[in-house]
């Protein structure tokens, strides 16, 4: 027994202090070349992406930005209304615009809707990568661009209910939604008007973005849309506005892609 226990201690693996020293070496050696190949793969990684984002700059740029203003002038009456404007939106955010009276917000938004007697003089308007200036307000209306204006025209011998039947012609599976914010709205007795004809503020806010859920339209400008609303309606006009900017699957109000708008045919 005594020569197995002998035998045993034996056999154990001892290191000298010679061995542990060099274990140490190695081991240093190792982690040293082990690091400096992990930082080149970072470094490499980094660069290789930098220098990928500096020569496909316009690239994303086009991507991300669904309308850009640049260098904008614009002229009604042969008077300078707007000068030398800059503005990029990129896609899936809201923005509001905020000046005093007068200094232009609504003259920017008709502008980029295409109203004939906004003339643009100098710059550019780009929309997903496509230059509005060479398109009419139709084209532009078809491209997905909407808007609810402060105080809109009244459409004589236009009713809402036509209009609101127009819209759905294409989407009767929205008739359902629409039909529902038409009673929370309580506006089924504006239906047999002419549009916005004889309406409060309120109600010709209710009524244009009524139309604006019937559209869905890719890019929403809303021009002062508290303006003459009372503090009742308020409360229903913000639902609304929630509905048409959200992005969640709950609302059936979701801009849906580009590729989905078709320029209305002849017959129409």
């Amino acid at each position: 027994c005594g020569d197995q226990i002998y035998a045993d201690e034996r056999s154990k693996k001892t290191f000298s202090i010679v061995e542990v020293i060099i274990l140490q070496e190695f081991w240093l050696i190792l982690h040293f070349h082990l690091t400096i190949i992990i930082k080149t793969v970072i470094y490499y990684k980094v660069r290789f992406f930098w220098l990928y984002m500096q020569f496909t700059a316009q690239g994303f740029k086009y991507m991300t930005n669904i309308l850009e203003i640049k260098n904008l002038f614009v002229e009604v009456d042969n008077k300078v209304i707007l000068r030398n404007v800059n503005l990029e939106i990129p896609m899936g955010e809201v923005h509001l615009l905020i000046g005093p009276n007068g200094s232009g917000k609504t003259s920017l938004l008709m502008t980029i809707m295409g109203y004939p007697q906004y003339r643009v003089t100098k710059g550019s308007i780009s929309f997903n990568g496509k230059n509005l200036l060479k398109l009419n307000i139709t084209e532009r209306a078809a491209l997905g661009i909407g808007i609810a204006e402060q105080r809109p025209p009244t459409i004589s011998g236009v009713r809402l209910k036509m209009l609101l039947s127009y819209l759905l012609d294409k989407n009767p599976e929205w008739k359902e939604e629409i039909d529902r914010e038409i009673e929370n709205a309580k506006m089924d007795s504006f239906l047999n008007r002419d549009i916005d004809g004889g309406l409060s503020g309120g109600e010709i806010k209710k009524s244009e973005l009524l139309l604006l859920l019937s559209r869905q339209p890719v890019f929403t400008m809303l021009d002062e849309p508290d303006s003459g609303v009372d503090i009742d309606s308020l409360e229903l006009l913000k639902s609304m506005i929630n509905k048409l900017f959200s992005r969640e699957e709950k609302y059936p109000y979701r801009p849906r892609p580009l590729s989905t708008w078709q320029r209305p045919t002849k017959n129409r």
